[in-house]
């Protein structure tokens, strides 16, 4: 019983290290607080032409969660609805469009194609590359403020201070999820969703008007994670909803 007491305290003791919250003691098995590794220069953003107009009767939807309350009266004139790579879509849009002959189409539908919105990317420790995603995003024409951290508390109160700035989307890679939701959640305006599976993160991002994603690397597959995280930087920070602006806004 005293053994296994030691061996819980040890183990609490390592997680309080790794989140910055502890300095680890000597032969406990926590490594050394790592240093913040530099950022490269960002590359210059592609310039881009301006999209060809639309057909009449083409409704495009940006929402990852596309709903008929959402949809609205635009039906009334389509001929097709246009709806980014892995949107849900509800089974009454569904049938609304098999009523009205309007064809869904999956087309990446953003206005200016591949976005070119800011994203707020912090990672806790140093046993996280983020180095593919940065370059997938940059591809993609998004603009990285990358940050490091050994303290979850000090990421936490960066990234609120950084989502003040309008049109910022961010992205947190820590291997403590919850506890970084929660941290990041107590600060105002700030609206985090813990990653889980990519249908479900889109749906709980679009229902809150997430504005920061925390995504756990350790149970996250990289293919996952690069889908997931690029997927919700696209879309951009989302709106609070109206009715949960009191609460959350």
């Amino acid at each position: 019983m005293v053994q296994q007491t030691a061996d819980i305290e040890r183990i609490v003791r390592e997680v309080l290290a790794d989140l910055g919250l502890l300095a680890p003691k000597a032969g406990d098995g926590a490594a050394d607080a790592p240093k913040p590794a530099p950022v490269e220069p960002e590359p210059a953003a592609p310039e881009r032409l301006a999209p060809p107009p639309r057909p009449i009767g083409d409704v495009v939807v940006l929402e990852r969660v596309v709903t008929l309350a959402g949809v609205g009266d635009r039906l009334a004139a389509a001929k097709r609805l246009i709806v980014p790579p892995r949107a849900v879509v509800t089974p009454a849009v569904r049938d609304e469009l098999r009523r009205r002959n309007v064809a869904l189409v999956v087309e990446d539908c953003r206005p200016d194609g591949p976005s070119a919105g800011k994203v707020a990317l912090t990672v806790l420790g140093s046993r996280t590359d983020p180095k593919p995603l940065v370059a997938e995003l940059q591809r993609q024409g998004m603009t990285i403020e990358q940050r490091q951290f050994d303290c979850l508390v000090k990421a936490t109160d960066d990234m609120a201070r950084q989502l003040t700035a309008s049109g910022t989307a961010g992205v947190l890679l820590s291997n403590y999820g919850a506890i970084a939701s929660c941290l990041a959640n107590r600060h105002a305006k700030v609206r985090a969703v813990l990653a889980s599976d990519e249908s479900r993160t889109a749906t709980d991002a679009v229902s809150i008007g997430a504005n920061l994603l925390v995504v756990e690397p350790r149970r996250t597959a990289p293919e996952t994670l690069l889908r997931i995280v690029t997927d919700f930087c696209r879309q951009g920070p989302g709106e609070c909803p109206e009715e949960l602006q009191d609460r959350l806004a």
